[in-house]
C-alpha cells in the first residue's frame, strides 16, 4: 500500500512517525496537478481547512469537497483532481486521511489508530 501526501505543509515530523509505526507503507508526495497514481484503494493524506480534529473521507465524500476557484490550470486542487480522476475511472476508491492545519490538533497517536481501524 502506498500512502500519498497532497500537501507540503504536513509536517514532516509526523511524515516520520507514520513511517516508523508503519514501515510496510511507502508514503510519498503528490502534487493535485499530477496524475494520480493507478491504485485500487488510494490513500491520500492532506490538510483539510476549518477542521480541528482529524478526518476520514471516503468515495461518497469527495463531491463535498469544495472547490477553490481556479484561475488556471496551476490552481488546481485535490478536489477537482479528484472527482477528474474519478469521473474519466482512474481511480476507483478513495480515502483521504484530514489533518487540521494547525499541527498542535495532530495527535500522531490518534493518527496511528485511525489508520489501523478505519483503513487497513
Amino acid at each position: 500500500s502506498d500512502v500519498c501526501s497532497s500537501d507540503l505543509k504536513i509536517d514532516e515530523n509526523i511524515i516520520s512517525k507514520l513511517k516508523k509505526s508503519f514501515p510496510e507503507i511507502m508514503f510519498k508526495h503528490l502534487d493535485p496537478t499530477d496524475e494520480f497514481p493507478k491504485e485500487d484503494h488510494l490513500i491520500l493524506l492532506d490538510t483539510i481547512i476549518n477542521t480541528k480534529k482529524i478526518v476520514v473521507l471516503k468515495n461518497k465524500d469527495i463531491e463535498k469537497i469544495i472547490d477553490s476557484p481556479n484561475v488556471s490550470v496551476h490552481d488546481m486542487d485535490l478536489g477537482v483532481s479528484l472527482k477528474l480522476a474519478k469521473k474519466m475511472g482512474n481511480i476507483k476508491d478513495v480515502t483521504i486521511i484530514g489533518l487540521p492545519p494547525d499541527k498542535e490538533n495532530i495527535d500522531v497517536e490518534e493518527l496511528v489508530n485511525i489508520i489501523n481501524t478505519k483503513i487497513l
